[in-house]
């Protein structure tokens, strides 16, 4: 058995570890392309020195590739599908809209320019997921869910409208900074019963 591991809290301190305490496989950065490439050379298909993005273990030492540039085109990448995860019993799904953060905290991992999908794939995720998974409860991943205020005020009033087409509501959870949710007309927009 294989195993891969990834996320943003691998970092040089800790990579030797996991590599020491059997994973096969570090994903550094983001995984949409990477996964797809270490898959097809796991299968004999690709040399995994091309990979950016990977680190191993090849006789003993740390084989550590260039890093894969960030990815920035979201619409390209199908919505994540809970559907063909066996044997969990998810709750709370996952969804998120930025990734990235220019405030540079130097408790936290998540760095670099803050990179945005649209209200709409935003939307889509988790339409996608109510209608293959029946999910109604949600996490929004992203450090910086208030940061666009129009953009999210749109989104609310999109997934209000949603909400409403559906006839459920719909549960979330999200991360924002305390400037952000002291804004009253955010959360009279936003948080309106369905």
């Amino acid at each position: 058995m294989i195993t891969l591991a990834g996320g943003q809290h691998f970092v040089e301190e800790n990579i030797a570890r996991a590599l020491q305490s059997n994973i096969d496989y570090l994903v550094i950065g983001e995984a949409e392309e990477t996964i797809q490439e270490l898959l097809e050379a796991l299968e004999g298909k690709r040399k995994l020195e091309e990979i950016k993005g990977i680190v191993y273990l090849d006789q003993g030492k740390i084989v550590s590739t260039p890093r894969r540039e960030l990815l920035t085109e979201f619409d390209q990448f199908p919505s994540p599908n809970f559907s063909v995860v066996r044997y969990a019993r998810i709750k709370i799904y996952p969804i998120s809209r930025i990734r990235g953060c220019g405030m540079e905290c130097e408790f936290c991992t998540v760095k670099g320019k803050p990179r945005c999908a649209t209200p709409e794939r935003m939307l889509e995720d988790i339409r996608f997921i109510v209608e293959t998974s029946g999910g109604t409860n949600f996490f929004v991943v992203d450090d910086l869910f208030g940061q666009q205020r129009d953009e999210t005020l749109r989104f609310c009033e999109m997934l209000t409208e949603y909400q409403k087409r559906i006839g459920k509501r719909l549960d979330f959870t999200v991360q924002i900074r305390l400037d952000k949710a002291k804004d009253p007309n955010c959360w009279r927009r936003c948080a309106k019963p369905v």
